[in-house]
């Protein structure tokens, strides 16, 4: 009979044990409670892109993160070719490159381009695809596109 007992503990104990390799603790200090929790997103609030009178292209755009403005740290544009089936649906193809913003102050970022430092033709009769991006410490990113017809 003692036997049995003995056995009947052994099974509880190992039922309990199971039971607990189950279990998550989170400890104090660990990613999940890091007190930050999800700070958000970098939100676009406007973008702009042309050429001025002296055939400068000029790219602006205004970020916004609801951790405050400065939770954005990174801000560029990627440039492709819109392209137009028969059907008049748009394509985009042909990469051109990148473009880095840079900040002005706040939330406004710019950059200028003169003529011979870019690839961006301001006579170009078609249109580009501009695709905004920012991106905030977490490496939470966002974009925004915007096709611009040149003048």
């Amino acid at each position: 009979m003692k036997s049995l007992g003995s056995a009947a503990s052994g099974l509880a104990l190992l039922l309990l044990v199971g039971q607990l390799a189950a279990c998550v603790v989170l400890l104090p200090g660990s990613r999940d409670d890091d007190g930050v929790g999800d700070r958000g997103f970098p939100e676009f609030l406007a973008v702009d892109v042309g050429c001025d009178a002296e055939d400068w292209w000029i790219l602006t755009a205004s970020v916004d993160h609801p951790a405050g403005v400065t939770s954005v740290i990174d801000v560029w544009a990627e440039v492709w070719l819109v392209y137009y089936d028969q059907y008049e649906y748009q394509s985009f193809d042909d990469f051109q490159g990148s473009i880095q913003l840079y900040l002005v102050e706040g939330m406004d970022w710019e950059v200028e381009l003169s003529p011979a430092d870019t690839f961006l033709d301001c006579y170009y009769s078609g249109e580009y695809l501009f695709r905004f991006f920012a991106e905030d410490p977490d490496g939470d990113r966002t974009s925004f596109d915007r096709i611009s017809p040149l003048p």
